[in-house]
């Protein structure tokens, strides 16, 4: 009995899927590994690029398997895809990360799959950085303390106002989170960066963890 492991999702929200396949898709694809060789199965939208820029052993389209899996009577979906292009290598035995989802898993074990999943991670090694991600790390530290010096710098641009609420030349009216955030998210942006969900909470705010911030 052949045996594989298999992921489905979006590498630009699963950590898995990105240290695999390092390249970034915003929607779900299909990697799996089998006979020591990494597959990936791409949209048409992505499937050039993943070529040129992924770290996979082999890119393919997904295109012909959804029509097989048709042809089994399983539907479009991801699973399905994924679903024919095990049968045709012989694969009945699939291990998936902890946090593959349910209704893939379901399907997957009703069309005669063994599904099983792994306590959590299918990369445990990922705990230890190489060079290359230290690095990057080291890169988004520095930004990080450059853009909060600009935020530094746009509060020591400011004044109080006669009820003792900030005021910037630049700015029509009061000072609020959303300025200061922009400075910050401004200055990574044009440094290559990728802000997300950038956190400048202030009063009762300041005490709810994540809350970004207003006002």
């Amino acid at each position: 009995m052949k045996k594989c492991l298999l992921m489905i999702a979006a590498s630009e929200h699963d950590a898995d899927m990105l240290y695999v396949s390092g390249i970034f898709v915003p929607d779900p694809f299909i990697v799996l590994k089998t006979g020591g060789r990494w597959h990936g199965l791409f949209s048409p939208l992505e499937v050039d690029r993943a070529r040129k820029q992924s770290k996979l052993d082999e890119v393919h389209l997904d295109a012909p398997w959804r029509e097989k899996a048709q042809e089994n009577g399983w539907g479009k979906g991801l699973a399905a895809a994924a679903a024919a292009y095990l049968k045709a290598r012989g694969i009945s035995d699939i291990l998936v990360p902890g946090h593959f989802p349910l209704r893939y898993a379901e399907q997957l074990s009703s069309w005669g799959f063994q599904v099983k999943a792994a306590e959590d991670t299918l990369f445990s090694e990922r705990i230890t950085k190489s060079e290359a991600e230290i690095k990057h790390l080291a890169q988004a530290e520095r930004l990080t303390k450059h853009a909060m010096q600009r935020a530094e710098i746009f509060l020591a641009e400011s004044h109080a106002g006669s009820d003792g609420i900030l005021l910037h030349p630049e700015v029509t009216g009061k000072v609020k989170s959303k300025h200061l955030r922009s400075v910050i998210e401004t200055y990574l942006i044009q440094h290559g960066a990728m802000p997300a969900h950038t956190i400048v909470a202030c009063g009762r705010v300041g005490a709810d963890p994540h809350h970004i911030g207003h006002g």
